[in-house]
């Protein structure tokens, strides 16, 4: 049977020796104990040997009443740590002395001090499992010190590089190294695009870029294809292929196209494009093309007497010769449209000295 202890007019207060023990025993079946009102505990520790702890307060405050500015403690640290038994207990906590660098505030983000730490009792940093960290649309910083490295799966046992190709995962060396020329220069480059800055970290695809393609499959050919655009006009192409000799060669099968082999620096092209019926100009800054071995020019057949004509150009070509003695190597030129077209063989040595003779 219940019994109640009413005090009517006044407080109550249990008064023991100093240093004893005031205990409220439930008997073994462990009852409860309800206190109605707030209850204030003063003393250095305050234990909870129990299986189950709730608490209904959603926000649990620490080192209350602190009136500093920040964390005053001596180790300027507060938090939880959880017993781990024989292996070193961890700690979750807020640190005053280690400082961040916050990109959220001001024009370029501050550094400010206070940071949150996970470790163990020895010292080290202990590890935070996840599935996503949200900014407030921010940069997300990573400190890494003056010698830190940010890695994904350090041991490799999860083969996390071969699963890195969606356009929004973040990429790592080995698939970079294929698409980009890495440490010894060696990569597959399947193509590459010229990107516009919109706004920090936002880009756009110009559209201007390079692609190789080849032929077919062990072949000594590959197309580089170079691709401009304005945004504002369609893109304009320009095609060449390049062979194992160095050789740049027309957009045409390897075996007819013409070909013109480049060296050294300062030579410009203008209109790339070797297909047959194309001009193709070099214009070297020093104002002279030198030709190391043999010039060779294509004679043309017998029907077509002279080439068509290019306002303000001379034209060398060869073709069958008038008469014997000659070289077959003729000009033709006209300074403009309307003047007067000259045109003729360059004689030989031998025809040369007959002429003097006569003449």
């Amino acid at each position: 049977m219940s019994k109640v202890l009413r005090i009517q007019d006044g407080g109550y207060k249990i008064i023991t020796k100093s240093g004893s023990e005031i205990k409220l025993d439930t008997g073994e079946s462990q009852g409860k104990v309800t206190i109605t009102g707030d209850l204030f505990v003063k003393g250095n520790t305050t234990y909870f040997d129990v299986a189950d702890l709730r608490i209904e307060d959603n926000i649990i405050v620490l080192n209350k009443n602190e009136s500093g500015a920040g964390i005053t403690h001596p180790d300027r640290q507060a938090g939880v740590m959880i017993e781990r038994g024989t292996l070193p207990d961890v700690q979750f906590f807020f640190d005053e002395t280690i400082q961040h660098f916050n990109p959220s505030l001001g024009l370029h983000g501050e550094t400010v001090n206070g940071t949150y730490v996970l470790k163990n009792t020895n010292g080290n940093l202990i590890g935070l499992k996840i599935n996503s960290i949200k900014t407030d649309g921010n940069n997300l910083n990573f400190d890494l010190g003056d010698d830190g490295v940010l890695m994904v799966d350090p041991s490799g046992s999860k083969d996390y590089k071969s699963r890195v190709i969606d356009i929004n995962s973040v990429p790592n060396l080995d698939f970079l190294q294929k698409y980009v020329a890495a440490e010894a220069g060696n990569a597959l480059i399947e193509k590459l695009y010229r990107y516009q800055t919109l706004s920090p970290g936002v880009f756009r695809q110009t559209g201007t870029g390079i692609q190789s393609l080849d032929f077919q499959a062990g072949d000594a050919y590959t197309r580089l294809e170079f691709s401009v655009s304005d945004l504002q006009s369609t893109n304009k192409k320009i095609k060449t292929i390049v062979d194992n000799n160095g050789l740049l060669v027309g957009d045409n099968a390897p075996s007819t196209a013409p070909r013109v082999r480049i060296n050294g620096a300062g030579i410009s092209t203008e209109n790339t494009s070797l297909e047959s019926g194309n001009i193709f100009k070099i214009a070297p800054e020093d104002g002279l093309v030198n030709i190391e071995s043999q010039l060779s020019f294509k004679q043309l057949p017998d029907t077509q007497i002279n080439p068509t004509l290019i306002d303000g150009r001379t034209l060398i070509y060869t073709r069958q010769e008038e008469k014997t003695g000659g070289t077959g190597i003729f000009y033709i030129k006209q300074a403009s449209a309307g003047d007067t077209v000259s045109s003729g063989e360059l004689i030989s040595a031998t025809k040369a000295l007959v002429y003097g003779l006569i003449f």
